[in-house]
């Protein structure tokens, strides 16, 4: 303390300094990197990419490190040097994907295509099965028509030939 009880310049900004955070050194901060890779999970990736992300992910972590540790600045130069070691391969691998999938889509279309031609082929088969039973059915129906036909034709005759034998008998009996 100065005269008349006065603080110090420096005294005083201790105080000031004494109501905000303290500064955080970087081994304070989680690295989200190191996060990443030990999160990624090999059944939520189609087979081989997995392991190429995590190679690629932990190469970029190892640069980032070395990059902080050296305490460079981000500017043009460290810009090209990530764009060209780690991003041409992550673009190279979402491309490969994009051409999985492509594939894929194109093999689920011609499989698609396959089902809706055995799809006409079996109606076609049950047209041809139906029509076949059809004829089958037109032909007993048919018959069933003549048969009723004859019969038809065949009871007033035998009506005829009851009442006949009706009146012989109803003679013979007088």
């Amino acid at each position: 303390m100065g005269k008349n009880g006065e603080k110090s310049s420096k005294e005083k900004g201790d105080e000031e300094d004494s109501d905000e955070e303290p500064a955080m050194s970087s081994s304070d901060f989680p690295n989200e990197l190191k996060k990443l890779i030990d999160n990624l999970d090999s059944h939520e990736f189609l087979e081989d990419v997995e392991e190429d992300l995590r190679t690629k992910i932990k190469a970029f972590n190892k640069f980032s490190n070395t990059t902080i540790q050296a305490k460079l600045q981000y500017g043009k130069k460290l810009m090209n040097k990530i764009t060209l070691n780690f991003l041409n391969d992550i673009i190279d691998i979402i491309i490969d994907l994009c051409g999985r999938v492509e594939t894929r889509d194109a093999t689920i279309y011609d499989l698609q295509e396959t089902i809706s031609a055995c799809d006409s082929t079996l109606a076609r088969a049950k047209i041809w099965t139906l029509e076949r039973e059809k004829a089958a059915l037109q032909g007993k129906l048919d018959a069933q028509s003549e048969i009723s036909s004859t019969i038809q034709e065949i009871i007033p005759k035998l009506d005829e030939l009851k009442n006949s034998n009706d009146q012989k008998f109803n003679i013979g009996n007088l």
